[in-house]
């Protein structure tokens, strides 16, 4: 059994990976102007949600966008096997027409569930039903994000 979710503040990631990859790592020049401004940096993660796939034509896209419904409207109870039945019925398939399944949602959106675990978009993990739970600001992030 696993213990709790510890929130790592940022500079332990960067700690890691300065020791893994020996390098420093920087914030963009958009990230330090938005580095003492959190409500202009919560619009800027609404207009880059989702993450996952490139544009409107890529499932990962899509299957970002279907996690965003679902936190929006505050549930996401089965979110793996509710979002493989809604890309199935959009025309997704895997190896040779089989229905979209659980563990390819999963790793289609995983970028996107990281990140809105990570600031608290989405709580539980994977001690409830996967993605876990939207937080009542998480639900405004997806509203949000789907409004841009």
């Amino acid at each position: 059994m696993r213990g709790p979710r510890l929130r790592v503040p940022c500079h332990a990631h960067r700690q890691a990976a300065h020791a893994r990859l020996r390098c420093r790592l920087l914030p963009t020049a958009r990230g330090r102007k938005l580095a003492d401004d959190p409500v202009a940096l919560w619009h800027h993660l609404a207009d880059r949600l989702p993450l996952s796939g490139k544009d409107s034509t890529d499932a990962a896209w899509q299957a970002g966008v279907l996690l965003l419904v679902l936190m929006a409207s505050g549930d996401t109870t089965a979110g793996h096997t509710r979002i493989a039945e809604l890309l199935t019925g959009l025309g997704w398939a895997v190896n040779g027409g089989r229905p979209i399944d659980t563990r390819t949602v999963i790793g289609l959106v995983a970028e996107d569930v990281r990140l809105l675990q990570r600031v608290g978009a989405l709580v539980g993990g994977w001690r409830v039903p996967w993605p876990g739970e939207a937080s009542s600001d998480g639900a405004a992030l997806a509203r949000a994000s789907l409004s841009s």
